[in-house]
């Protein structure tokens, strides 16, 4: 049984090597190379998330207590190698919260096309009962997507999120793309706590358009960004806490008139056919 491979050359870029060489003085790439194995694997997996200071649990941790001196690093110091790369931690936080709602479906589950008794006495007519089905089909619709796509939602929060930062705080000399890579590091961090709540909603029996989870996403949305905002201007121009939440605030607003606006958008269009 092969338990490694002695290379002459190198295995990834093909550069000549001594076999005294513990790795590739051209690509960095290991000279003794193993056999896939179980432990392999698992040693693999530990040392690529815990390892050094690229790690994705140092990314996060440093992210979940201090956002804005990460960023200010980031982006003013340009400390590149010192995190793990925030557009791949995005991705990866991204398709964990796939995995959540696909799992749990944790908005659509709980959506009940019923209309209460009052609604029920209102709806006597059977005009009336056909377009309150029709509108309450389409608003199952519009929680549907947002559940089945709940990365895009994510996606499409950053730019309107970055440039309402930008607009507010453009005189201090971040241009729009650093407000980008900022809002990127921010709402990873807001998108996996909000994941990592399904399940423990789920046990608690906690429905995610109840107020407990509206707090814990509002609060989220707006105090993280708001923190990360003044960690960093304290190192750069320096901001009061109450600027902060009042920025994160309005930022919050425009993305949720935004995403309204889409909403009714999409309703009306719906009444518009059911009255064709």
């Amino acid at each position: 049984m092969v338990q490694s491979v002695a290379t002459k050359t190198c295995s990834n870029c093909g550069t000549p090597v001594e076999s005294s060489f513990a790795h590739c003085p051209r690509c960095a790439q290991s000279t003794h190379l193993h056999r896939f194995t179980l432990g392999h694997l698992a040693h693999d997996v530990f040392h690529a998330v815990t390892h050094a200071d690229k790690s994705i649990l140092k990314l996060a941790r440093d992210l979940a207590i201090r956002p804005g001196v990460v960023a200010y690093e980031y982006i003013i110091q340009g400390k590149r190698k010192k995190y793990f790369n925030p557009f791949t931690f995005l991705l990866l936080v991204l398709g964990f919260t796939l995995l959540m709602y696909s799992t749990f479906h944790p908005i659509t589950k709980t959506l009940s096309m019923k209309p209460s008794q009052e609604q029920s006495r209102m709806l006597d007519m059977p005009e009336k009962r056909q377009a309150y089905e029709a509108a309450m089909q389409r608003n199952k619709e519009v929680l549907a997507f947002s559940e089945r796509q709940a990365k895009l939602v994510t996606v499409t929060a950053i730019p309107i999120l970055a440039f309402v930062f930008w607009l507010c705080f453009r005189k201090r000399g971040l241009n729009y793309a650093e407000h980008l890579v900022f809002n990127v590091l921010l709402m990873s961090i807001i998108s996996l706590l909000g994941s990592l709540a399904i399940p423990i909603f789920e046990v608690l029996n906690i429905s995610m358009l109840s107020t407990p989870s509206m707090i814990l996403l509002y609060g989220s949305m707006i105090g993280y960004p708001a923190l990360g905002y003044y960690q960093f201007f304290r190192f750069y121009k320096p901001i009061s806490i109450a600027g902060a939440v009042g920025v994160s605030l309005l930022a919050v607003f425009v993305y949720n008139l935004t995403t309204m606006l889409a909403t009714i958008g999409y309703m009306a269009w719906g009444a518009v056919q059911l009255l064709k």
